[in-house]
């Protein structure tokens, strides 16, 4: 299987990752329908209010 986190957006925007402590990790020039993003560890990540595991 493929492991990652996909990022559906009906536009254009920036948006930020930040781990649990608050800080940011990454910074996503997320494009119009599905941007996969990578890199990130393993480790509990907050986005756009939402949180999300990465395993």
């Amino acid at each position: 299987p493929i492991w990652g986190l996909y990022i559906k957006s009906d536009r254009e925007r920036t948006l930020s990752i930040y781990d649990t402590a608050g800080h940011m990790v990454r910074q996503v020039e997320v494009q119009e329908g599905t941007t996969a993003v990578t890199g990130l560890g393993k480790g509990i990540y907050l986005l756009a209010r939402k949180k999300i595991l990465v395993q």
